[in-house]
């Protein structure tokens, strides 16, 4: 046993020796370099035409007079009946909403219009503005209502009920989509082919393949309506939902070799 272990002590002195006068300094280890990956990025695009699902409607009610709590139940009145009109017409209360009402009135002696705020009391009379006297010149109310249309065969009924009645500035149909989640999946599919068909150009033309997707980068789901407005006295006989064009962009980041 003590033998071995001598032995072994020699032989690790040897190695040892050996190790110190090997010449290390003339060995060229060479290096090693790590490249950063090539890649490209890309846009890639698609567009689709979407059949209209709903359409928004806006209509208001205007009287002026010296009465400002007769034009406010003028005006109150006829909402209430063209609300009442559109619920007998199966549009649900939750679709119409009041968008604003206002009484105001309007000094006579102004050199330029003038307009006062007022508010009004529980019993519906006006109280002028603090350190105002109330004047002479007419009163203005007003009361406008937005409708959401979600079955647009009928358009032209509501069309019809806003445009025959004592309605003022009133806008509409502006249709537009309402569920785009199926159409936006769709298009995001699409966008990354078209990305990936740019990819393949651009690497062909250098010479090289594209490997795999480093990145993909949402880009925005774009879609528009264009409004319209409809004087007060004007009909119609044919209401046109028509499509609407949406679009979906997304940013690809490719490998390349």
């Amino acid at each position: 046993m003590k033998q071995n272990l001598i032995t072994l002590f020699v032989f690790s002195l040897v190695v040892l020796a050996l190790l110190a006068l090997f010449p290390w300094k003339d060995i060229n280890w060479g290096s090693i370099n790590i490249q950063p990956a090539e890649t490209i990025t890309v846009s890639g695009y698609a567009t689709s035409m979407e059949e209209t699902q709903i359409a928004h409607f806006s209509a208001g009610a205007e009287a002026s007079g010296s009465d400002p709590q007769a034009l406010r139940n003028q005006v109150d009145s006829i909402i209430a009946a063209t609300v009442q009109q559109l619920l007998d017409l199966g549009i649900s209360r939750n679709d119409i909403q009041t968008q604003s009402t206002s009484l105001y009135e309007e000094p006579a002696d102004a050199g330029q219009p003038i307009t006062l705020e007022y508010r009004v009391d529980p019993d519906g009379n006006a109280i002028p503005p603090e350190g105002v006297e109330s004047g002479s010149g007419q009163w203005r109310a007003s009361n406008t209502i937005s409708i959401t249309l979600r079955d647009i065969s009928k358009a032209d009924k509501v069309l019809s009920i806003l445009s025959t009645g004592d309605l003022t500035n009133v806008y509409g149909p502006n249709f537009m989509l309402d569920d785009t989640i199926a159409a936006q999946e769709e298009l995001l599919a699409q966008a990354v082919a078209n990305a990936r068909q740019k990819a393949d150009t651009l690497a062909m033309a250098a010479d090289k393949q594209v490997v795999e997707v480093v990145s993909i980068s949402e880009g925005g789901f774009v879609g528009g309506y264009m409004p319209m407005m409809l004087e007060s006295a004007a009909t119609t006989d044919a209401i046109m939902p028509g499509t609407e064009q949406v679009s979906q962009s997304v940013t690809v980041v490719f490998a390349i070799r």
